[in-house]
């Protein structure tokens, strides 16, 4: 139970502004496919990553979710930290985004 509820704070927090965000500024800059694709992959994987992160270590996810929510960090920097797909992800997606000045 609380792992569910662990799982739906990180998605409503972090994962789906960070999926939205990225999925526009990615249109934008017309990137390809494959690096859509990767970030999208890295999203989906995202939620059972930090739900048993979260579970690890309440206090500090708190934090975290505050932190993204008062805009103290990215959910970028959260998931590129938290879930190594989304690094990889996210470095290919960089030079895109670098690009599109986001």
């Amino acid at each position: 139970m609380i792992r569910d509820f662990l799982i739906f704070i990180a998605n409503f927090f972090i994962i789906e502004p960070f999926q939205a965000e990225m999925s526009e500024q990615l249109a934008a800059a017309k990137a390809p496919q494959e690096i859509v694709q990767q970030v999208t992959e890295c999203a989906a994987s995202a939620p059972g990553v930090l739900a048993e992160k979260f579970s690890a270590d309440m206090i500090g996810s708190t934090m975290t979710v505050f932190k993204v929510v008062i805009g103290m960090t990215s959910a970028e920097a959260v998931l590129s930290a938290e879930a190594p797909a989304c690094a990889q992800a996210l470095s290919a997606a960089k030079p895109f985004l670098e690009a599109e000045g986001a």
